[in-house]
């Protein structure tokens, strides 16, 4: 006997990214806890870089800043690939009056962190990192400063030993 598959929609499923919140919502309980938060964190992700280059297409860069606090906290909360020294450098941004957003970059574990500034908060930036990090961590970090044409600034935060 031949069965009709359960929703049409599941047949065009071919990767992860196919998937909605909703439908991965609906079979959870089907997943181990942990691939559950790992796909939901793509799934939000791959949304959350739709609205990015939608933003970027109308002229909106410095409302990305939200996206990508979001995106760090998925980072380190579901897909759990942040560290200490990366959640210092976030938080020590989020405190930063001009820096609109800012994730963890990189393969995880380690690395740096892409934040989106304004030209004029840049040197608070970078003053806040210098002053706040060392006592934190123990290590330094350095600030590449790029800019957009956008006329926001944008800075790469390395930690280094």
């Amino acid at each position: 006997m031949h069965h009709e598959p359960e929703n049409k929609a599941a047949q065009n499923i071919h990767a992860l990214r196919d998937i909605t919140q909703e439908q991965l919502s609906r079979y959870s309980s089907y997943l181990p806890t942990v691939l559950h938060r790992r796909a939901s964190y793509v799934i939000a992700e791959n949304e959350r870089v739709l609205q990015a280059a939608n933003l970027l297409e109308r002229g909106m860069p410095e409302t990305i800043g939200l996206l990508l606090w979001q995106s760090h906290a998925g980072l380190r909360d579901d897909y759990e690939v942040s560290c200490l020294e990366l959640d210092v450098l976030i938080e020590i941004a989020q405190q930063v009056p001009g820096v609109l957003g800012a994730r963890m970059m990189g393969g995880g574990f380690g690395g740096c962190t892409i934040n989106l500034v304004q030209a004029d908060a840049v040197e608070t930036l970078r003053e806040a990192v210098d002053q706040q990090y060392p006592a934190r961590t123990g290590w330094q970090a350095s600030l590449d400063i790029c800019h957009a044409a956008s006329g926001s600034g944008g800075a790469w935060v390395t930690s280094q030993r």
